[in-house]
């Protein structure tokens, strides 16, 4: 006869839920990172925005399509200046620290 007791293919209700192990899984969490969050910004949406502006350029007028050029680009120069501005910001907070 086949005994279950010895079947070690099936983890048994202990291992199978960690929660009712006897050690604390808390204890081997470890913090995440990046430890901080970027600064939220508006960039993305006006990104959007523009994108929707020259796509409706497109059915309508070339007016509304160069409006949309010209926000895509000041968007685009904002975002990637905002996003050098927190890495050189971060880089000073390393160097302060170390």
């Amino acid at each position: 006869m086949y005994d279950t007791t010895q079947d070690k293919s099936h983890p048994s209700e202990d291992q199978a839920n960690p929660m009712t192990r006897n050690d604390n899984p808390i204890e081997e969490w470890v913090k995440p990172m990046p430890e901080e969050t970027p600064e939220p910004t508006f960039w993305p949406i006006s990104l959007a925005m523009s994108i929707i502006f020259i796509l409706w350029g497109f059915i309508s007028t070339w007016i509304i399509s160069a409006v949309g050029i010209v926000l895509f680009s000041i968007s685009v120069r904002g975002w990637v200046r905002d996003l050098l501005n927190e890495q050189s910001s971060d880089q000073r907070k390393e160097h302060e620290t170390v």
